[in-house]
C-alpha cells in the first residue's frame, strides 16, 4: 500500500500552504500515473468525484527538518517513487517558468530554501521519515 505525505514549512501561510499542496499534488500525478484513477467516478445524479487511490496526510516541521528529510528520502526512497519539493524560489517566480528553470538547474535545494515535500511511496518507508513530523492543524 502506498502512503502520501506532503510535509510543509511551518511557518508558512496559509494561503501558501494551499498553493504548495497543489502544486505537489499535481506534479506527483504527474510522475505516478496511478495516484487517481484514470476513470471517471461518478455519483448516481452524476457528478464527478475526486478519485485518489491513496490517503494523504498534511504535516508540518522546521526549515531544517524540510532539508534532512528531502535528503533522507533521496536515500530511502526507490526509483517508481517520489520526494518532489517546492520552494521559496518557486513560489516567488509568477508565471516565469524559463527564469525558474534556470534557477534551480544551477542551484542546490538547500539554495532554494524548502516550503513543502511530497514523499509518495510505500507505506512503511513514508511512515518511518516522517514519524518526527507532526500534523498540520
Amino acid at each position: 500500500m502506498k502512503r502520501i505525505a506532503i510535509v510543509i514549512d511551518k511557518n508558512l501561510e496559509s494561503g501558501k500552504v494551499a498553493n504548495a499542496c497543489s502544486v505537489l499534488m499535481g506534479q506527483g500525478a504527474l510522475f505516478n500515473s496511478g495516484l487517481y484513477s484514470n476513470s471517471k467516478l461518478k455519483g448516481v445524479d452524476n457528478v464527478v468525484h475526486a478519485s485518489i487511490q491513496y490517503n494523504i496526510i498534511i504535516l508540518k516541521g522546521g526549515a531544517g527538518q524540510l532539508l534532512n528529510l528531502i535528503f533522507d528520502a533521496k536515500k530511502l526512497l526507490v526509483e517508481d517513487e517520489s520526494c518532489i519539493v517546492f520552494t521559496k524560489t518557486g513560489q516567488g517566480l509568477h508565471n516565469s517558468f524559463e527564469e525558474y528553470q534556470k534557477i534551480i538547474e544551477e542551484s542546490s535545494v538547500s539554495d532554494n530554501s524548502p516550503v513543502a515535500v511530497l514523499l509518495i511511496g510505500e507505506d512503511e518507508i513514508v511512515r518511518s521519515l516522517t514519524k518526527k513530523f507532526s500534523l498540520y492543524v
